[in-house]
């Protein structure tokens, strides 16, 4: 099984036990992997607002133009490539090992 199909939910080649527990993985990831992302939009937005208005209002123009497609709509694996664009791998194991117990 490739992890990646895992990431998208594809557990069809999983017994009950496994698909339960890579089922509660996903969700677990995906959860915190989101609540990061929105932090850093905001944490980006708010840094163009106090340091550079003009590429805030153009930030600003762009989403009311083009719109912004919510990260609970994306696949796992889009917003783990995003992470990583705006972060470092490092972080991203952390964000990993954070999800601990599940």
């Amino acid at each position: 099984m490739n992890i990646f199909s895992l990431l998208n939910n594809d557990t069809s080649e999983l017994n009950e036990e496994e698909r339960e527990l890579v089922e509660s993985f996903n969700e677990a990831i995906r959860e915190k992997l989101i609540e990061a992302l929105a932090e850093c939009e905001i944490n980006e937005l708010i840094n163009e607002l106090n340091y550079d208005e003009n590429a805030f209002r153009e930030k600003l123009t762009d989403i009311f133009i083009n719109g912004k497609k919510g990260y609970i709509k994306m696949p796992t694996k889009t917003l783990i490539d995003i992470f990583l664009d705006k972060k470092d791998e490092g972080e991203f194991i952390n964000l990993i090992e954070s999800l601990g117990g599940i």
